[in-house]
């Protein structure tokens, strides 16, 4: 992508920058000096040629970190960027000799340092000998730091990543508990009201149920896969609220292979098919109503289906069920699917979900 097109900023100088720079350069000057010391005279020209070069590196490594970050350079691909690597550690290693001959010169020609032969002697091969070792050594310095700061940005980005996951579950689960029908409470509380003085039995179990459901909705939803037997068990209680407000107009049918109850499965995924259902099926109509319930093992993959009677209409896909695929995408992958059909006078609602 080219350069003008990033979005990302350059990013600041650490706070340990100077300090690292400082204490590699002059390290590395006290190792020259250390093994000039050792194997030749150690003369005030050998002294300033070493400083020279570890100042002179300092400022050409310094420069080529401004220009991979101000340039961009660490957003383009690796073949581009080793080229232009190549070429920038090449210019910067013949500047820092050139910095090198342009103090050394003028000194020991008015005699202000001394070499250890006594002569300074500069040719064409140890001229390119000098630039090869100085080039060596800020290719080094380039290959820590390009690899460090590839590192530094991988690392950031995975927890700029997970920050960004971790405030889409976030939203995902405030979704999840806000998905259960609005009406739904407000209906299940009237309709107990209502019971508890005709059956007070039943009241209170259906008191239990409605808790049930709702410590499913809130509990269920911190989880990024349940089995299809606690689905199952949860849609249960919700189906048996819901047939106390619907009365004889709800028939259920339940056919779950034993195979496909340890099924994993998104939260609220037959919660929110059942829900869908009966919205677009039973309470439309004041004839009776079935819904059917089947799931099946077939492989590594399992298949949930949810029948209702009616006609399948433009609203029939709500947000609940766009929402829903996306879970499923997001989580399985293109293997998972979500489809609405007409099959003869009912509406089948389908999800595959890999195991």
């Amino acid at each position: 992508m080219p350069p003008e097109q990033q979005s990302v900023p350059v990013k600041a100088i650490g706070r340990y920058y100077w300090t690292v720079q400082t204490l590699t350069w002059a390290g590395y000057a006290t190792f020259n000096l250390a093994i000039g010391a050792l194997f030749e005279t150690l003369t005030s020209g050998v002294v300033l040629i070493y400083s020279t070069l570890a100042a002179g590196l300092f400022a050409a490594s310094h420069a080529m970190g401004e220009v991979l970050r101000r340039r961009h350079w660490f957003d383009l691909t690796p073949g581009a960027l080793a080229w232009r690597l190549v070429i920038a550690v090449s210019i910067g290693a013949a500047l820092v000799q050139l910095l090198i001959s342009a103090v050394l010169i003028p000194t020991f020609e008015l005699g202000w340092i001394t070499m250890p032969s006594g002569k300074l002697v500069y040719t064409p091969i140890s001229a390119f000998f000098y630039w090869f070792n100085c080039a060596l050594i800020l290719a080094l310095w380039t290959f820590i730091y390009v690899g460090y700061t590839w590192f530094d940005r991988w690392r950031s980005g995975q927890i700029e990543h997970w920050r960004t996951e971790s405030a889409l579950r976030e939203a995902e689960l405030s979704l999840l508990k806000a998905q259960l029908d609005p009406h739904f409470l407000f209906n299940a509380l009237n309709n107990i009201r209502a019971t508890i003085t005709e059956d007070p039995a039943r009241a209170r179990e259906m008191v239990t149920r409605l808790s049930q459901v709702l410590r499913h909705v809130l509990q269920h939803a911190r989880r990024d896969r349940v089995t299809l037997r606690e689905e199952l068990d949860a849609v249960r209680d919700y189906l048996a609220i819901m047939g106390l407000h619907f009365e004889n107009r709800l028939s259920v049918q339940e056919d779950v292979a034993p195979a496909a109850l340890e099924a994993c499965v998104p939260p609220l995924l037959l919660q929110l098919l059942v829900e869908n259902a009966i919205k677009h099926g039973v309470s439309r109509h004041q004839q009776p109503g079935l819904l059917e319930i089947r799931a099946t093992k077939d492989g590594e993959v399992v298949w949930i289906e949810v029948f209702n009677d009616g006609e399948l209409g433009a609203p029939a896909a709500g947000v609940g069920l766009t929402n829903l695929s996306q879970r499923l995408t997001r989580t399985f992958g293109s293997q998972a699917s979500l489809t609405l059909e007409q099959v003869g006078p009912r509406v089948r609602a389908a999800v595959s979900v890999p195991q």
